[in-house]
């Protein structure tokens, strides 16, 4: 389970979460220019980027690892997606070790 909270000119928040990954502005005021940010996550998660786009084309400025700076176009749906890493290990499902004595075995990986 994991919560995210994210800003728009540093203004009241809006949280996303496992069960709810959206987070919406409407009514913004084109040829204004707006800065989404997240706050610090706690670990074990690393911050990723930004990537905004309009109609599949990306837009905005993003700062590595941080915030993106966006001017908003008359009638422009943006759509922006940030991914963050999970530094607390591999999701793999523990494999209880098959009887038989003294061997080494490794248990089958499955990348999903």
């Amino acid at each position: 389970e994991w919560a995210f909270v994210f800003r728009l000119n540093g203004g009241e928040p809006r949280i996303v979460t496992h069960t709810s990954r959206t987070a919406v502005w409407n009514n913004l005021i084109p040829g204004l220019t707006y800065v989404i940010s997240e706050d610090e996550q706690n670990a074990p998660w690393a911050e990723g980027d930004f990537a905004c786009t309009v109609n599949g084309e990306p837009v905005g400025n993003p700062t590595p690892n941080s915030t993106i700076t966006l001017t908003v176009s008359p009638g422009a749906d943006i759509l922006c997606t940030k991914n963050n890493t999970d530094l607390s290990g591999t999701d793999l499902e523990p494999v209880d070790e098959p009887p038989g004595g003294a061997r080494l075995y490794l248990p089958a990986i499955v990348r999903k």
